[in-house]
């Protein structure tokens, strides 16, 4: 017995198979506008009077990322080494930050032929990483109202704080040490006349040139200060020297 296919149902399950792997293309030219007509963009949104906006989803695993990418087409005569392709994402393996966080956002750029640069991280917990040196080519430096920063953060103009801490790997208590040897105020005179600044102690030619590390010239300084109360304290002891004696002489 011989089956009969209905050609018009053979055409429609084609169709659908085809529709089922087609995506969404448009002209070469023009714009697409969603809630307007008027679109002047490639794509022109217009939320009108009302709070809007895009959302784009995932199931939050920690290898799906939800990512935006501005990307350079031609790199024929792009600069050998530049970022060619910048992302912002969402992402929840902390690739940029460290290791895994509940959600991140990082905003950072690939090369040709690999490597990354991430300026610009935001964690979970409210941290904001700039110039991330985790899992990148170049970490880079943070510059505040100039172009060409020298150091990790460097501003140009005045920083207002509250409190700062500065970290030091030695200290100035060497000076109390029984090895310590405390220049004589002789010698000590001699260096100035000479030198016009205490021993250890940057110059104003140094400083005007090379500026300040806080943290190094608060241990110089108190370096100073401890030998200055050696001094006071050798001068103590002689000046009570002194007093017997004159009293001893009265007697």
């Amino acid at each position: 017995m011989k089956k009969f296919v209905n050609p018009f149902l053979l055409f429609l399950l084609c169709c659908t198979s085809l529709n089922a792997l087609a995506q969404n293309h448009f002209p070469g030219t023009g714009n697409v506008g969603i809630g307007t007509t008027a679109p002047v963009n490639k794509l022109t949104i217009d939320n009108g009077a009302t709070r809007d906006g895009l959302t784009i989803l995932s199931d939050g695993s920690n290898v799906v990322y939800s990512d935006i990418n501005f990307r350079v087409k031609d790199l024929s005569a792009f600069p050998a080494g530049n970022v060619h392709n910048w992302v912002i994402s969402h992402r929840k393996d902390g690739y940029f930050s460290g290791g895994p966080t509940l959600s991140s956002l990082e905003f950072y750029g690939s090369r040709p032929g690999g490597g990354y640069v991430a300026p610009l991280v935001f964690e979970a917990n409210g941290d904001v990483i700039l110039a991330s040196p985790y899992a990148v080519s170049r970490s880079g430096n943070v510059g505040i109202g100039l172009l060409n920063p020298q150091y990790k953060l460097t501003v140009a103009g005045t920083i207002g704080a509250r409190k700062m801490k500065v970290t030091q790997e030695t200290w100035a208590d060497f000076v109390f040490g029984p090895e310590y040897q405390l220049p004589s105020l002789q010698e000590l005179d001699a260096y100035i006349k000479v030198h016009q600044h205490l021993p250890d102690m940057p110059s104003e030619s140094e400083v005007l040139a090379d500026g300040l590390d806080l943290g190094e010239m608060n241990r110089k300084l108190l370096q100073k200060v401890e030998e200055l109360t050696l001094y006071i304290i050798e001068q103590d002891k002689r000046i009570k020297v002194l007093e017997s004696r004159s009293v001893a002489g009265k007697d």
